[in-house]
Protein backbone atom coordinates (compact mmCIF):
# COMPACT_ATOMS: atom_id res chain seq x y z
CA UNK A 1 0.00 0.00 0.00
CA UNK A 2 1.09 3.47 -0.88
CA UNK A 3 1.47 4.63 2.91
CA UNK A 4 3.83 2.16 3.57
CA UNK A 5 6.52 1.93 1.01
CA UNK A 6 10.01 2.64 1.68
CA UNK A 7 10.19 5.97 -0.44
CA UNK A 8 7.42 7.81 1.30
CA UNK A 9 9.12 6.33 5.07
CA UNK A 10 12.68 8.40 3.32
CA UNK A 11 10.68 11.67 2.80
CA UNK A 12 9.55 11.47 6.30
CA UNK A 13 6.42 11.17 7.71
CA UNK A 14 5.58 15.14 7.79
CA UNK A 15 5.67 15.18 4.15
CA UNK A 16 2.86 16.27 2.07
CA UNK A 17 3.18 13.35 0.13
CA UNK A 18 3.08 11.22 3.05
CA UNK A 19 -0.04 12.77 4.60
CA UNK A 20 -1.92 12.60 1.19
CA UNK A 21 -1.06 8.98 0.61
CA UNK A 22 -2.60 8.74 4.61
CA UNK A 23 -5.28 10.37 3.82
CA UNK A 24 -6.67 8.43 0.50
CA UNK A 25 -5.88 4.98 2.82
CA UNK A 26 -8.39 6.46 5.03
CA UNK A 27 -10.85 7.24 2.15
CA UNK A 28 -10.15 3.65 0.89
CA UNK A 29 -10.82 2.00 4.41
CA UNK A 30 -13.98 4.46 4.75
CA UNK A 31 -15.67 2.61 1.97
CA UNK A 32 -14.57 -0.50 2.88
CA UNK A 33 -16.34 -0.20 6.09
CA UNK A 34 -19.59 1.17 3.81
CA UNK A 35 -19.56 -1.68 2.10
CA UNK A 36 -19.01 -4.41 4.79
CA UNK A 37 -21.75 -2.59 6.71
CA UNK A 38 -24.18 -3.06 3.79
CA UNK A 39 -23.07 -6.78 3.16
CA UNK A 40 -23.77 -7.64 6.74
CA UNK A 41 -26.97 -5.67 7.23
CA UNK A 42 -29.02 -8.63 6.61
CA UNK A 43 -27.43 -10.57 8.64
CA UNK A 44 -25.99 -12.93 5.58
CA UNK A 45 -23.29 -13.11 3.41
CA UNK A 46 -23.71 -14.58 0.21
CA UNK A 47 -21.17 -15.63 -2.16
CA UNK A 48 -21.54 -12.69 -4.59
CA UNK A 49 -21.54 -10.51 -2.27
CA UNK A 50 -18.17 -12.41 -0.93
CA UNK A 51 -16.97 -11.86 -5.00
CA UNK A 52 -17.53 -8.32 -5.03
CA UNK A 53 -16.08 -7.15 -2.08
CA UNK A 54 -12.76 -9.93 -3.25
CA UNK A 55 -13.28 -7.44 -6.54
CA UNK A 56 -13.30 -4.29 -4.69
CA UNK A 57 -10.32 -5.41 -2.62
CA UNK A 58 -8.25 -6.28 -6.09
CA UNK A 59 -9.22 -3.05 -7.64
CA UNK A 60 -8.18 -0.65 -4.32
CA UNK A 61 -5.09 -0.15 -2.68
CA UNK A 62 -5.86 -1.29 0.72
CA UNK A 63 -5.64 -5.12 1.26
CA UNK A 64 -2.56 -4.82 3.09
CA UNK A 65 -3.04 -2.10 5.47
CA UNK A 66 -3.06 -3.41 8.82
CA UNK A 67 -6.28 -2.53 10.19
CA UNK A 68 -7.64 -4.94 6.67
CA UNK A 69 -5.14 -7.78 6.29
CA UNK A 70 -7.18 -10.26 8.57
CA UNK A 71 -10.18 -9.88 6.72
CA UNK A 72 -8.26 -9.35 3.20
CA UNK A 73 -6.55 -12.77 3.31
CA UNK A 74 -9.52 -14.60 5.11
CA UNK A 75 -11.46 -13.37 1.71
CA UNK A 76 -8.62 -14.32 -0.05
CA UNK A 77 -7.87 -17.91 1.30
CA UNK A 78 -12.01 -18.72 1.02
CA UNK A 79 -12.94 -17.57 -2.37
CA UNK A 80 -9.46 -19.83 -3.20
CA UNK A 81 -11.97 -21.98 -5.12
CA UNK A 82 -14.51 -19.28 -6.07
CA UNK A 83 -16.87 -20.90 -3.76
CA UNK A 84 -18.02 -19.93 -0.63
CA UNK A 85 -20.03 -22.85 1.63
CA UNK A 86 -22.38 -21.66 4.69
CA UNK A 87 -19.27 -21.88 6.88
CA UNK A 88 -16.49 -19.99 5.16
CA UNK A 89 -19.70 -17.29 5.14
CA UNK A 90 -20.68 -18.02 8.83
CA UNK A 91 -16.60 -16.88 9.47
CA UNK A 92 -16.36 -14.27 7.06
CA UNK A 93 -19.67 -12.28 8.72
CA UNK A 94 -18.29 -13.13 11.99
CA UNK A 95 -15.04 -11.18 10.35
CA UNK A 96 -16.85 -8.38 8.84
CA UNK A 97 -18.66 -7.71 11.88
CA UNK A 98 -15.39 -7.14 13.89
CA UNK A 99 -14.18 -5.39 11.75
CA UNK A 100 -17.09 -2.62 11.28
CA UNK A 101 -16.78 -2.85 15.37
CA UNK A 102 -20.41 -4.39 15.32
CA UNK A 103 -21.60 -6.98 17.44
CA UNK A 104 -21.89 -10.50 17.35
CA UNK A 105 -24.61 -13.05 18.33
CA UNK A 106 -26.97 -11.81 21.10
CA UNK A 107 -25.19 -8.44 20.84
CA UNK A 108 -21.86 -9.21 22.96
CA UNK A 109 -19.24 -6.39 21.88
CA UNK A 110 -16.26 -7.21 20.04
CA UNK A 111 -12.83 -7.28 22.36
CA UNK A 112 -9.27 -6.95 21.47
CA UNK A 113 -8.96 -10.66 20.95
CA UNK A 114 -10.26 -9.84 17.06
CA UNK A 115 -6.92 -7.77 17.11
CA UNK A 116 -3.05 -8.43 16.39
CA UNK A 117 -1.86 -9.13 19.64
CA UNK A 118 1.25 -10.95 20.74
CA UNK A 119 0.52 -14.45 22.11
CA UNK A 120 1.60 -16.03 25.19
CA UNK A 121 3.88 -12.44 25.40
CA UNK A 122 5.98 -12.67 28.77
CA UNK A 123 5.28 -8.51 30.32
CA UNK A 124 7.64 -7.03 32.33
CA UNK A 125 7.39 -3.37 33.93
CA UNK A 126 10.63 -2.22 35.25
CA UNK A 127 12.06 0.38 32.94
CA UNK A 128 9.89 -0.87 30.38
CA UNK A 129 7.96 1.50 28.21
CA UNK A 130 3.90 1.63 27.77
CA UNK A 131 1.61 3.31 25.45
CA UNK A 132 -1.94 2.84 25.70
CA UNK A 133 -5.23 3.08 23.45
CA UNK A 134 -8.59 1.85 23.75
CA UNK A 135 -11.12 1.91 26.31
CA UNK A 136 -10.05 -0.41 29.25
CA UNK A 137 -12.35 -2.64 31.61
CA UNK A 138 -10.54 -1.80 34.42
CA UNK A 139 -10.74 1.93 35.01
CA UNK A 140 -9.74 4.85 32.99
CA UNK A 141 -6.94 5.07 31.51
CA UNK A 142 -5.27 7.28 33.91
CA UNK A 143 -5.73 4.66 36.67
CA UNK A 144 -4.17 1.96 34.08
CA UNK A 145 -1.69 4.67 33.65
CA UNK A 146 -0.75 4.87 37.52
CA UNK A 147 -0.75 1.18 38.13
CA UNK A 148 1.79 0.73 35.53
CA UNK A 149 3.69 3.19 36.95
CA UNK A 150 4.05 1.62 40.60
CA UNK A 151 5.16 -1.18 38.86
CA UNK A 152 8.44 1.18 37.91
CA UNK A 153 7.20 1.45 34.13
CA UNK A 154 6.97 4.61 31.79
CA UNK A 155 3.79 5.53 30.06
CA UNK A 156 4.02 7.63 27.00
CA UNK A 157 1.05 8.98 25.00
CA UNK A 158 2.79 7.54 21.65
CA UNK A 159 4.26 4.62 20.07
CA UNK A 160 7.92 5.27 19.11
CA UNK A 161 11.08 3.05 18.83
CA UNK A 162 11.45 3.54 22.59
CA UNK A 163 8.05 1.65 22.90
CA UNK A 164 8.07 -1.77 24.50
CA UNK A 165 4.44 -2.53 25.18
CA UNK A 166 1.22 -1.10 23.25
CA UNK A 167 -1.66 -2.55 25.27
CA UNK A 168 -5.18 -2.19 24.03
CA UNK A 169 -8.26 -2.37 25.51
CA UNK A 170 -10.79 -4.29 26.20
CA UNK A 171 -13.14 -2.78 24.19
CA UNK A 172 -13.21 -1.95 20.35
CA UNK A 173 -14.73 0.92 19.14
CA UNK A 174 -16.01 1.55 16.00
CA UNK A 175 -13.29 4.10 15.53
CA UNK A 176 -10.58 1.69 16.22
CA UNK A 177 -9.99 1.41 12.45
CA UNK A 178 -7.93 3.99 11.33
CA UNK A 179 -8.79 7.00 13.99
CA UNK A 180 -6.58 7.20 17.27
CA UNK A 181 -7.32 3.44 18.38
CA UNK A 182 -5.92 2.17 15.19
CA UNK A 183 -3.41 4.55 14.36
CA UNK A 184 -1.11 3.45 17.25
CA UNK A 185 -1.55 -0.32 16.34
CA UNK A 186 -0.82 0.51 12.63
CA UNK A 187 2.36 2.98 14.04
CA UNK A 188 3.75 -0.22 15.78
CA UNK A 189 3.24 -2.83 13.31
CA UNK A 190 4.95 -0.27 11.42
CA UNK A 191 7.71 -0.66 13.52
CA UNK A 192 8.32 -3.98 13.76
CA UNK A 193 7.72 -4.70 10.02
CA UNK A 194 10.75 -2.48 9.51
CA UNK A 195 12.66 -4.69 12.21
CA UNK A 196 14.73 -4.73 15.62
CA UNK A 197 11.86 -3.25 17.38
CA UNK A 198 11.05 -5.43 20.26
CA UNK A 199 7.60 -3.67 20.38
CA UNK A 200 4.53 -6.06 21.59
CA UNK A 201 1.07 -5.64 21.50
CA UNK A 202 -0.90 -6.68 24.24
CA UNK A 203 -4.52 -6.93 25.14
CA UNK A 204 -5.48 -5.68 28.38
CA UNK A 205 -6.03 -9.32 29.62
CA UNK A 206 -2.71 -10.44 29.93
CA UNK A 207 -1.82 -6.76 31.20
CA UNK A 208 -4.29 -7.47 34.41
CA UNK A 209 -3.15 -10.97 34.68
CA UNK A 210 0.79 -9.59 34.77
CA UNK A 211 0.03 -6.79 37.50
CA UNK A 212 -1.92 -9.87 39.72
CA UNK A 213 -0.08 -12.77 39.45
Amino acid sequence: MRMFKRSDRQRGEGSEEHWRNRQDADQNVDQLMGLAQGIIMDGVVTEEEAKGLSDWLERHDVADHPVVVPLAMQLKEFMRDGVLDDDEAAAFKETLLAFTGGTGEGGEEYTTAALPVDEECAIVFAGMVFVLTGTFNMGTRKTVTTLLRETGASVESNVTKRTNFLVLGHYVTPAWRHKSFGRKIEKALEYRAVGGVGLKIVGERDLQAALNP
